[in-house]
């Protein structure tokens, strides 16, 4: 009977909390204080026009629901998800391959949707391809499971799904390396807070970390270890505001970007005793406790309690991370909704024992404030409308000098980084009425992906 009841309340606390967090988790709400909704949009939509500096629009395709995009060789992975127009209705996820051989005349080649009868309400934000296996991972956990589903692409044109690996939770990313998939787990922590035997409490983001899974087979995923922020880092925990929200494996080390908490970096060549190898980035307040999750019920909770603006604004919101090629530096983005615009960070890892921030790229100019709306004003984040009026980081790829940044309505923006303690752009490309999900290096192309619309091809001249 107690764990027949745990089980219920853990349901019904996801449902009341989980969609109450900020789009850049699992696309919600945000409540703000300045001026009006109307207002922002007016003074952010500086131009309709398409403005390019050194990059050169080499094509275009549509993919419906256009979410994060990964490549591989002559193809691009698309994360896809929203609300089928027409007869049908109702939520479709799904994994879009895009051939870009040419990419004047871009075609999708497959789409493979995530069955409805099984997934009525998928949100499948993030794909990731390595060889034959690609993943697409689903962060809606209700009424269907949240997990990641697994392809065969040995030939993108012929992919099929191949299993389903339930996480008993909703998967915001996750990464593939080799054998093994790596995600982010974000759940709550439940509380006895009066020793009855009974749970009456949760620690929001309490039980946060990452799922190794074997997919040696990938037909049969199987969990093969577990971390959790809360064994090593109890205090980052029980603050209740730290989620692990991405994460890059490189080397045997997986680093994870943990919202205020910075970046903790994790060794992970033993998938069964994952080891912490060093933290950094964390904000001054990263481990102020706010108080738990009433499970008799609270509907002012949110309003009340959880620090939406310490939450949704700097310091702290590390949203994205990747190391360079060799190791020696991490990029850090952070992505806000309030107040100003969060950009990317530069640290210095070649001594992970005292890693060291040593640049910055400062989110573009050109609009008001991140997300101001009027008091009472709720801010919803799965409107692109909204998204395209951001300026704030979100995902971007690394190679040994270059770094290729997507900034929502801020458009992409290449840098040189050879110098990390200047980074020059050399590049930028944006256009009216778009927001970017991210931009990745794809030989002398460069693949952006413009959320809810599609792809654009991009390319340096000469190149």
């Amino acid at each position: 009977m107690v764990g027949e009841e745990k089980t219920t309340r853990r349901h019904f606390v996801r449902r009341s909390f989980l969609k109450s967090l900020t789009g850049g988790i699992i696309g919600g709400q945000v409540i703000g204080t300045a001026t009006s909704v109307e207002q922002r949009r007016t003074g952010r939509q500086e131009t309709t026009t398409t403005q390019a500096d050194g990059l050169n629009v080499a094509g275009r395709h549509p993919v419906a629901g256009a979410q994060e995009v990964v490549v591989q060789g002559n193809h691009a992975y698309v994360a896809a998800t929203g609300v089928r127009m027409g007869d049908k209705g109702g939520r479709f996820g799904a994994l879009v391959i895009v051939n870009f051989d040419d990419p004047t005349q871009p075609r999708t080649v497959a789409r493979l949707e995530l069955p409805s009868e099984e997934f009525p309400t998928p949100n499948t934000l993030d794909a990731k391809v390595n060889g034959k296996v690609a993943g697409l991972a689903n962060d809606a956990n209700f009424p269907g499971p949240g997990g990641v589903a697994f392809y065969d692409v040995s030939t993108p044109a012929k992919a099929r799904q191949l299993s389903f690996y339930n996480a008993n939770g909703g998967v915001h990313n996750f990464f593939i390396d080799g054998d093994l998939a790596y995600l982010v787990i974000n759940e709550p922590h439940f509380v006895d807070s009066n020793g009855d035997g009974e749970v009456d409490q949760a620690r929001i983001f309490g039980n946060t970390g990452i799922e190794i899974v074997d997919i040696s087979d990938p037909t049969r995923p199987a969990r093969a270890g577990r971390w959790l922020l809360r064994n090593d880092r109890p205090k980052f925990a029980r603050a209740g505001i730290n989620n692990s929200h991405d994460l890059f494996v490189q080397d045997g080390l997986a680093y994870v970007a943990y919202w205020d908490a910075g970046v903790v970096v994790l060794d992970v060549n033993d998938p069964s005793d994952v080891q912490v190898v060093s933290q950094f980035g964390a904000a001054p307040q990263a481990t102020k406790q706010i108080r738990p999750f009433d499970l008799g019920g609270d509907p002012d909770y949110f309003d009340t309690v959880f620090p939406n603006r310490r939450f949704n604004s700097l310091p702290g919101n590390a949203h994205y991370v990747q190391p360079s090629p060799d190791g020696n530096r991490v990029y850090v983005g952070a992505e806000t909704f309030l107040d100003e615009p969060g950009g990317i960070d530069i640290w210095n890892v070649t001594n992970l024992d005292s890693p060291e921030r040593v640049g910055t790229i400062e989110a573009p100019a050109g609009g008001t404030k991140e997300a101001d709306a009027g008091d009472g004003v709720v801010l919803d984040l799965e409107d692109p409308e909204v998204l395209r009026q951001l300026r704030t980081s979100h995902n971007f790829d690394v190679t040994a000098n270059t770094l290729y940044t997507s900034w929502y309505g801020g458009g992409v923006r290449v840098f040189d980084i050879d110098d990390p303690t200047n980074p020059t752009e050399i590049g930028s490309y944006n256009a009216g009425g778009s927001a970017f999900w991210t931009a990745v290096f794809a030989g002398n192309r460069i693949v952006a992906s413009d959320i809810d619309r599609g792809l654009v091809f991009l390319q340096q001249p000469g190149g």
